[in-house]
């Protein structure tokens, strides 16, 4: 972290030796000049203590434990008797303070959102405040045998996938291409095909 100041500490350092014919000015300017440098040692340290937490949460990840539970998720999803009994998803659309339509999915760990011409994808999800081991993930497979993964944020069980505008379609493609997480815009991704 030292590293990181050090320039900021030398530009600030030399900003202050500027030295002003009166002595008020010279007063006012010194000042101004450490209110700046303590600015820019703050947020120096404000900015890497953020980048050190992203660090710490992404290292907790445990990609054999995250790949273990993404295969038993593909093979739950993948057993007939499981999917069937799942909970039905459905779009919610709502009007927009700036008047557009927000189109809205809301999952609560698992469920299966039925689409137009007899397409449908099963969902289920993982989140981090259970296992930081994992992280937060959710899987999805449609009817083609396409699945798909989002790493949206998933909280208290639950995350929505949104898409704002007019025009949709009810159909697998545009709901990969379209909905995403609504907490970081996180997008599906092409996990495999079967």
């Amino acid at each position: 972290m030292v590293r990181n100041i050090k320039p900021y500490l030398i530009s600030m350092l030399n900003l202050m030796k500027i030295t002003y014919p009166s002595s008020s000015s010279f007063i006012y300017r010194y000042t101004r000049n450490i209110s700046v440098w303590l600015l820019m040692v703050l947020l120096s340290l404000s900015a890497d203590s953020v980048y050190s937490q992203i660090q710490a949460e992404s290292a907790g990840i445990c990609e054999s434990q995250k790949s273990k539970w993404l295969s038993e998720a593909i093979q739950f999803l993948l057993t007939p008797e499981y999917t069937e009994q799942l909970a039905l998803l459905r779009i919610d659309t709502y009007e927009t303070d700036s008047n557009q339509l927000s189109h809205r999915v809301r999952l609560n760990g698992k469920g299966k959102l039925m689409l137009e011409n007899d397409q449908w994808i099963a969902m289920k999800s993982h989140s981090s405040h259970d296992s930081k081991d994992i992280g937060d993930i959710t899987v999805a497979i449609e009817n083609t045998g396409r699945i798909y993964i989002s790493e949206g944020h998933i909280c208290g069980g639950l995350i929505s996938f949104a898409f704002v505008g007019k025009e949709i379609r009810y159909d697998t493609d545009f709901f990969f291409n379209h909905f995403k997480s609504d907490t970081e815009s996180a997008p599906w991704i092409i996990y495999k095909q079967l």
